[in-house]
């Protein structure tokens, strides 16, 4: 599948319509897409819901709310009609549409109408893969602990008591799926819906001279388990790059890595640029928890701090050092989803503490799932939690890295067993400490 959704930024950065008028009274608008599940395997259905708005003082006729989707997806129906719709009054919108083949891309739904002087439309990404070859690969995921099954070329980090998969998703990599074994069964905790995403000051058009951000969600193109020669690999690299429309290249790398502790994968992202940029927004490890599965459902919390009141609004830890940097989510099936880091790193040169994002419910996404990631740079007391980009943006120097390290639990325990296993990897001298860049990554030289 082509990525055909770069550069259309006004739908991936703005998925509210503008209002209509000026006057707060007349105002109808095509709410963000709340999709059931963030990542799609083909053959299963996704719920997208929309809500039509109408606080204007009239009545709307004749509406038609029609869904686009790029190839390889399915929807029943394509078209829901709207008779009338009457004043200061809502109507909710159902389509179900199906994956059939693997790749990621943009979807759009529209309504129209006589009574609309424009059309409106709201954005969603679509990510999706193919069924997991999990029971023909038992035999290697026991033998190897980083490696590619060959039926379809997935890829994977195993610990022994939970699994990462990365299938092939299109022409490369991009969202993964965590298992956690229980017995003779794995149970799917959540999914990784990328490998990271940057949000940067790019040129919007040249003939207009005008610039503005420029938002890419990391798939990776190119993978190799390091070290790539003996029998068993440690280290799993997935890369992306690509080019901004002022001619610079950019690059990310994800890396993923088992530890000597089974519940613990070590996990480093990083981005740079061939050349000086201002950066608004770097997420690197991210995680949706119950996506596919449980849902937004949780039989225990912990936001990155004091959880906030009520608790469906997002959270953002911002920069101040936290005591404990966890973060996690416990199944009401059962079992643990925590992402842990040191909140005293070094993410790029001469910046410390990384903030922590959670949204549960999913409500920045607006999917079915609880939402976990680490966050840079640094957003302002006074900005929402909502806001896409960083009040003031990085200056990001030529060739410059910004790091973030976390490490992902998963187990068949409490959250209680997620502080424990925190206490042990963080604590002074502790495996899990990375005030600098981890010695993975080595030097981070452009390899292209």
């Amino acid at each position: 599948m082509k990525r055909w959704w770069l550069g259309i930024l006004p739908l991936v950065l703005g998925c509210l319509a503008a209002p209509l008028r000026t006057d707060a009274a007349n105002i109808v608008t095509l709410s963000p897409v709340r999709a059931s599940r963030a990542l799609c395997v083909v053959g299963e259905t996704v719920d997208l819901t929309v809500t039509i708005d109408n606080q204007s003082d009239r009545l709307l006729s004749a509406l038609t709310a029609a869904v686009a989707l790029p190839e390889g997806w399915e929807a029943e129906p394509t078209r829901i009609e709207v008779p009338g719709l009457a004043p200061f009054t809502k109507q909710a919108m159902r389509f179900v549409i199906t994956a059939t083949s693997a790749g990621h891309g943009d979807g759009r739904i529209t309504l129209n109408g006589p009574g609309l002087p424009k059309e409106l439309v709201s954005a969603f990404p679509l990510v999706s893969c193919q069924p997991l070859p999990v029971m023909s690969a038992w035999r290697q995921l026991a033998q190897r602990s980083v490696g590619k099954i060959p039926d379809d070329d997935t890829l994977y980090v195993s610990t022994g008591a939970y699994v990462l998969f990365f299938p092939r998703c299109g022409e490369g990599y991009g969202p993964g799926l965590i298992y956690l074994r229980v017995g003779d069964d794995w149970r799917r905790m959540g999914t990784i819906p990328a490998m990271g995403r940057a949000i940067y000051r790019d040129t919007i058009s040249a003939e207009a001279h005008q610039y503005g951000p420029s938002d890419h969600w990391v798939y990776a193109s190119k993978y190799w388990i390091y070290p790539s020669v003996p029998k068993t690999g440690d280290v799993l690299v997935l890369k992306d790059q690509w080019q901004d429309n002022n001619g610079r290249y950019w690059t990310a790398k994800a890396y993923f890595a088992p530890t000597a502790d089974p519940r613990v994968i070590k996990c480093t992202h990083m981005l740079w640029c061939t050349d000086a940029a201002a950066l608004y927004r770097y997420e690197g490890p991210m995680a949706s928890a119950g996506d596919g599965t449980f849902g937004s459902a949780q039989h225990g919390l912990q936001a990155p701090g004091v959880l906030p009141v009520p608790t469906p609004d997002p959270f953002l830890q911002r920069t101040a050092p936290l005591a404990e940097g966890l973060m996690g989510v416990q199944s009401p099936l059962g079992g643990t989803l925590a992402m842990m880091w040191d909140t005293r790193q070094q993410w790029t040169t001469g910046r410390t503490f990384p903030q922590a994002l959670m949204a549960a419910p999913n409500v920045l996404r607006n999917q079915d799932n609880t939402f976990m990631s680490l966050l840079v740079p640094d957003f302002q007391p006074t900005q929402r939690v909502s806001d896409t980009l960083a009040a003031k943006p990085l200056d990001l120097p030529r060739g410059r890295f910004v790091y973030l390290r976390s490490e992902l639990f998963v187990a068949g325990g409490s959250l209680a067993e997620a502080h424990n296993a925190y206490t042990e990897r963080f604590g002074a001298a502790g495996p899990g400490r990375a005030l600098l860049p981890d010695p993975d990554v080595r030097t981070g030289k452009p390899d292209w």
